[in-house]
């Protein structure tokens, strides 16, 4: 590269400006050749690393490890988000929705209810992008499973105190329902 610079900055003393130009040009092609080389094994590499803290994150869990499980979960969504979403395949989109559902359940069996909350908060606006661009059932369950996970959150962290019959009734009214300020007895259930 440095020598085809150093040409090219030759053929500009001398004037042939389309010589240097065509210097210039040929360390460019190079530059970018080397230049997407590098990101497609940058991006393969990050997601084999995403994949082993998966596998050893699954393994702090069985040890009953769960702060070591949490950090690899982390670790985990933090290399999805380096390679970004055109690098994932289904698997990794399948790999990165199961990071996200365990690290719910692990936050909340720690009784981490906030991060639990942002954890399947993340689930279910990723599953929504998705149900967007597929058509599979799969998905469309896993969305109903996410906004019952976020709703029951909702519900421990005290946003909702509104008993909710159906599990889209909960997802929507306990992000926006105002707290009773007075105790009141409906019949069947006593708000504070």
């Amino acid at each position: 590269m440095s020598a085809l610079r150093q040409q090219a900055q030759e053929q500009l003393s001398l004037g042939a400006f389309n010589a240097a130009r065509a210097k210039l040009a040929e360390a460019a092609g190079i530059d970018s050749v080397s230049r997407k080389a590098l990101k497609a094994n940058f991006a393969s590499r990050t997601l084999s690393e995403a994949a082993t803290r998966f596998l050893s994150s699954g393994a702090a869990r069985a040890d009953l490890n769960y702060g070591a499980a949490i950090k690899d979960y982390e670790a985990v969504l933090a290399l999805y988000g380096e390679a970004g979403p055109s690098a994932l395949d289904p698997d990794d989109f399948d790999r990165q929705i199961r990071t996200l559902d365990e690290l719910g359940k692990l936050y909340t069996t720690v009784s981490n209810i906030t991060a639990a909350g942002r954890a399947f908060e993340a689930l279910r606006a990723n599953l929504e992008q998705r149900s967007r661009q597929e058509t599979d059932p799969g998905v469309r369950r896993d969305l109903a499973i996410s906004h019952t996970k976020l709703g029951n959150i909702r519900m421990a962290q005290a946003i909702c105190r509104r008993p909710c019959r159906t599990t889209r009734r909960r997802a929507r009214c306990c992000v926006s329902w105002p707290r009773p300020t007075r105790a009141a007895w409906n019949g069947s259930a006593i708000w504070p």
